[in-house]
Order: structure tokens, then C-alpha cells, then sequence
């Protein structure tokens, strides 16, 4: 995965997180494959790979398609 996709990857997960959960989430690239995800409110730190990104990815677009069906 190039650094750009990494970026987009990111950028992409960030965004969802937020129309989701409404709160933002800080996600930076970390050495030998690894991102640090960070929730607003939490001094936690979780290392994540670029599959724990896209998986999490998945389930909240999910949950944004749900809403979106319940909003209509």
C-alpha cells in the first residue's frame, strides 16, 4: 500500500467514524504497517493494521446505509 492509499484509507475512515458516532477520531500511519487510532474523550492509543481499518470501515458505512434507510 502506497503512503497515498494509506492517506486515503485514513481519511476515509476518519470521515465515517464521525458521521457515525458524531465524534471525531485521529488516525496517523505508524512504522512497519501499523496506524494509531485515536477516539475523542480516550487517552487510549490502539494499533491497528490496514485490514482492522477496512474491516472497521465496513461496519459504519453499514451502519450509515441503516440510518440512511431509517431516515427515508
Amino acid at each position: 500500500m502506497t503512503h497515498t492509499e494509506k492517506n486515503h484509507l485514513i481519511d476515509a475512515y476518519m470521515s465515517a467514524w464521525f458521521a457515525v458516532k458524531g465524534r471525531s477520531c485521529v488516525v496517523n500511519i505508524e512504522p512497519h504497517g501499523w496506524f494509531s487510532v485515536v477516539h475523542t474523550g480516550s487517552p487510549v492509543v490502539h494499533k491497528r493494521r490496514a485490514a482492522d481499518l477496512l474491516r472497521g470501515l465496513v461496519i459504519l458505512t453499514d451502519q450509515l446505509a441503516k440510518k440512511a434507510q431509517v431516515a427515508v
